[in-house]
């Protein structure tokens, strides 16, 4: 039974909102890679959207609908976190 069929695959983002309190920016530990910071970014009707978290990139499965791989991200630094089912 293969459960990942590595033929389609899709790539997507989302934010990912912190359950610690928003800090100013002043105030964001930027030398600490697992501290949330502000990120933002344009909708479709090109509003702007922020949030205090981190952007969570995805590659996905089409067939089974199963990530594949992802990273996270935290607005200065790049995080690469590996997982492979």
């Amino acid at each position: 039974m293969e459960l990942i069929d590595t033929e389609t695959l899709a790539i997507d983002s989302t934010k990912l909102h912190s359950y610690e309190r928003a800090k100013p920016k002043k105030h964001v530990d930027k030398d600490n890679p697992l501290t949330p910071d502000w990120g933002s970014k344009y909708d479709s009707h090109h509003n702007q959207i922020t949030w205090f978290g981190w952007k969570v990139h995805l590659v996905s499965d089409c067939k089974g609908e199963l990530p594949v791989d992802f990273k996270l991200l935290q607005l200065m630094k790049l995080i690469q976190l590996r997982h492979y089912l």
